[in-house]
């Protein structure tokens, strides 16, 4: 089984049929705490949602600031369906944080930047691949510039060095994916193409589909370029991507650009 799911759990702990082409909420935090740090911003803010990623993600991030020497001033959440988060945003200002985190996924990503801008926008904000699609920056209706996205090549791809190991596939990809549905993928479809790639790629080192022969050759996957990163798969990695192949993005002019 191959998961495009975000959650670590997933695959922490290890399960010996389960795989993922999708970076895990903890590996979104800790990009974005690398960045912090490398910022020298010390007090965090988050606003995390109700959904099983937006919880896990706080949970990550809440485990991980003690390694960044990063305290937590502010822990705010929302409710399903919640269109307004002034409340939060307020406490939030209020603990005067040097960054923000919203841990959520979906349409309440464009609501938190809409409500961001109008209350904190001198705090900079952090997203995670729950937000890594042009779907967000349209429904922030010009609220989302700024605002930093953890992503993947697809969303910069036409950005990337060509001797960037993601930049062939990313293209061809897009370009298949424009000529069959007439617009641009968003990270989302990638997840799914990484997971085709994946598996077709393993049926013909497996020779065939024999499901034994099949999983093996999933788990020995190495060095195998795809939208999300360049799959290194081990019998302790059912993902096989590190933080490294996320790439932190900053929304300018209407669309994500790579922030470093």
């Amino acid at each position: 089984f191959i998961s495009l799911a975000g959650g670590s759990v997933v695959i922490d702990p290890v399960k010996p049929l389960v795989f993922k082409t999708v970076h895990t909420d903890r590996i979104s935090v800790e990009s974005i705490l690398d960045h912090a740090k490398a910022e020298a911003q010390s007090k965090v803010a988050v606003l995390s949602g109700p959904g099983g990623f937006d919880q896990s993600c706080r949970t990550n991030l809440v485990d991980l600031i003690d390694d960044y020497n990063i305290t937590l001033v502010a822990d705010e959440q929302h409710g399903a369906g919640d269109t307004d988060m002034t409340a939060q945003m307020t406490n939030i200002r209020a603990a005067a944080p040097d960054l923000m985190v919203y841990c959520g996924f979906g349409a309440p990503s464009s609501i938190v930047a809409k409500n961001h801008k109008q209350l904190i926008a001198s705090i900079p904000l952090y997203m995670t691949v729950g937000a890594a699609s042009q779907d967000f920056i349209n429904g922030a209706a010009g609220a989302a510039e700024g605002v930093y996205v953890t992503g993947s090549a697809v969303m910069v791809a036409d950005l990337l060095r060509d001797d960037d190991p993601q930049a062939a596939v990313s293209r061809a990809f897009i370009a298949s994916y424009r000529k069959a549905f007439g617009e641009d993928p968003s990270s989302f479809a990638g997840h799914a193409y990484d997971a085709f790639i994946l598996a077709i790629d393993a049926i013909k080192r497996a020779g065939g589909t024999d499901p034994k022969a099949l999983r093996d050759a999933i788990e020995a996957t190495n060095g195998l370029p795809g939208i999300n990163g360049v799959y290194q798969l081990s019998a302790t990695d059912h993902m096989g991507l590190g933080p490294r192949s996320l790439i932190l993005t900053r929304v300018e002019n209407g669309r994500f650009v790579p922030a470093d």
